[in-house]
C-alpha cells in the first residue's frame, strides 16, 4: 500500500506506474483473501491502463486475468469468463511477462469447468490446464507448487 500511496502522490491516479502499483497491490490482497479490495484495485489498474497504454498492451491482459481470478474466487464464473478469455487471447502472442500465461490458462480452465450446464467446455478446460503446466515449466523449478496444484486439479477433474 505504501508504494501505491507514493505513486499516487508522485504520478497521480491515471499514470501507468500507479496502475502497476495498483495491480501489484491487488495480487497481494487476493493472496490474503481480500477479494473485494483486490477486484477494486485490479479494475482501477485496468481503467488507468486502457487510455494510457492501450487495449493491446500486455499489462491490460494481466489486469484482466487478475479480475477474472477474483471473480472466480467470489463465485462469479460467468462474469469471470469474458475477462479471462480476453486475457488469454492477448497472451497468445508470447510477450506477456513472467508466469501470467500459466496463471491465466489455469484460471480460465477452472472457470470453464465450473460453469454448470456446459460440459462441452470441459475438454478445453483440461487442455488449458495442461497449457498452464507447460507455461510454468518454461521457468524451471520455481513454479513446482503451482504445477502440483494443477496436476491435482487435473486428477480431480477427469472427463467421463
Amino acid at each position: 500500500e505504501e508504494l501505491l500511496v507514493e505513486r499516487l502522490e508522485v504520478d497521480g491516479p491515471d499514470h501507468p506506474d500507479t496502475a502497476m502499483a495498483r495491480n501489484n497491490l491487488a495480487n497481494s490482497l487476493h493472496a490474503q483473501g481480500k477479494y473485494a479490495e483486490a477486484e477494486t484495485e485490479n479494475r482501477a489498474a485496468l481503467a488507468a491502463w486502457l487510455p494510457t497504454i492501450g487495449e493491446d498492451h500486455p499489462f491490460v491482459a494481466v489486469a484482466r486475468s487478475g479480475i477474472a481470478q477474483t471473480l472466480l474466487a467470489t463465485g462469479r464464473p460467468r462474469e469471470a469468463l469474458a475477462m479471462a478469455e480476453l486475457a488469454w487471447k492477448r497472451q497468445q502472442r508470447g510477450d506477456v511477462p513472467g508466469s501470467e500465461p500459466g496463471e491465466t490458462a489455469f484460471v480460465l480452465a477452472r472457470i470453464l469447468w465450473s460453469i454448470e450446464g456446459d460440459a462441452r467446455d470441459r475438454p478445453r478446460a483440461r487442455d488449458l490446464a495442461q497449457k498452464s503446466i507447460a507455461a510454468y515449466q518454461t521457468h524451471g523449478d520455481i513454479f513446482l507448487d503451482e504445477i502440483d496444484e494443477i496436476e491435482s486439479w487435473l486428477d480431480a477433474h477427469r472427463l467421463p
